[in-house]
């Protein structure tokens, strides 16, 4: 269900995620597509042309001569859903449902050349600029070619990683369909949003990637035909990471608490981000930028849901108070850079929908005073 595309949904997130990879734009289109195309599966069957004729000479043998004025019938209508439910949708159409809720809510507008400012109501989540033109971005090409020599020992992970997140998540925090159904909706509804959000992001902060700075990166997956700025998949794997750590913490822990602890999602998503280095599609002030856009996105659901504010960060190359070109992407180096956050504004209200959503998923985290965990 979550970040993988399959049927209506693979097809159409193949095409629009292409250039980000194949297995993430199938998971775009899972949520999508499915969305769209939800409801063609029968009770106990899958749809086809056999199970429709069937159907249809099944109603021929029972349904008989009626007029409805005369006869009423045999109703089946359902109830009607309230603001605030979404049951009445298969996971599919409710994950794009509130994907399009978290999209609506932030804004992608452009500040300058090769800057964007994202915001949410009142809020400015992010100001994000590239490298100004001819910085040498050398000292950047040098982590990329070091970071090479992983290759042998992320491959794995790296070929898993072009299509699938939530599995590396998982592994640590137990996400399943059983428990954490609700969870795994809201994740994917993230993710969904994000990868829009990111794309507008990198459409106005357009950046070179390493292989065409270098022909002898060579990097060992296809690269991308988008900006490298910022890093798609780290903006990604920090706005899941940052919901994550909200829910388990059950609220009151955002991202600047949880990178400076080291938990264990920050963990995840900072060697996600890496991997794309290792890979040579990226280099590491791609990730710091796509992490800072990913911290701020995950902050601002938080926010949408539990009626909060956020504060402003700002993310530049080479200029007075941003990344040194020569610097790599660090768990410390982020959290410095989160640590100088405006004071918080009121993001964009939200459906009820999404509000319940989020409620749901924390419930889902939430562990009883009586009961024993150590068990």
């Amino acid at each position: 269900m979550i970040f993988s595309g399959g049927g209506q949904g693979g097809g159409q997130g193949g095409g629009q995620g292409g250039g980000q990879g194949g297995g993430q734009g199938g998971g775009q289109g899972g949520g999508q597509g499915g969305g769209q195309g939800g409801g063609q599966s029968h009770a106990g069957g899958s749809y086809g042309p056999q199970l429709s004729y069937a159907i249809a000479s099944t109603h021929d043998g029972v349904g008989g001569p009626w007029d409805l004025r005369a006869d009423p019938g045999y109703s089946a209508a359902r109830p009607r859903p309230g603001p605030a439910d979404l049951d009445y949708r298969e996971a599919p159409g409710r994950i794009g449902m509130l994907a399009s809720a978290i999209r609506s809510a932030i804004s992608v507008a452009p500040a300058g050349v090769g800057s964007a400012i994202v915001t949410s109501g009142n809020a400015t989540l992010l100001k994000i600029s590239r490298p100004a033109d001819g910085v040498d971005l050398s000292p950047q090409l040098d982590f990329v070619r070091a970071y090479s020599d992983l290759r042998g020992d992320r491959t794995g992970e790296i070929l898993e990683q072009t299509g699938d997140l939530a599995s590396f998540f998982g592994a640590a925090l137990m996400l399943d369909r059983g428990g954490r159904r609700r969870s795994l909706e809201l994740l994917a509804a993230v993710q969904l949003a994000t990868i829009d959000i990111e794309q507008q992001v990198k459409h106005l902060t357009w950046l070179h990637r390493p292989i065409d700075l270098d022909a002898r990166i060579m990097p060992i997956i296809q690269t991308p035909d988008h900006s490298a700025y910022p890093s798609g998949h780290a903006t990604e794997a920090f706005a899941l990471a940052t919901v994550l750590h909200r829910l388990a913490s059950e609220g009151p822990e955002g991202p600047l608490a949880g990178i400076a602890a080291s938990a264990i999602p920050f963990r995840i998503a900072h060697r996600i981000a890496v991997n794309r280095t290792v890979a040579g599609v990226h280099y590491p002030i791609d990730s710091m930028a796509g992490a800072m856009l990913g911290c701020a996105i995950g902050d601002a659901i938080f926010a949408m849901t539990e009626g909060e504010g956020v504060g402003a960060v700002s993310m530049s190359v080479a200029d007075a108070g941003g990344m040194p070109v020569d610097a790599d992407f660090t768990r410390t180096g982020l959290a410095d850079r989160l640590e100088a956050a405006a004071a918080a504004e009121p993001v964009a209200d939200v459906p009820d929908y999404l509000v319940a959503a989020w409620k749901r998923a924390r419930g889902e985290w939430a562990v009883s005073e009586h009961e024993d965990v150590g068990q």
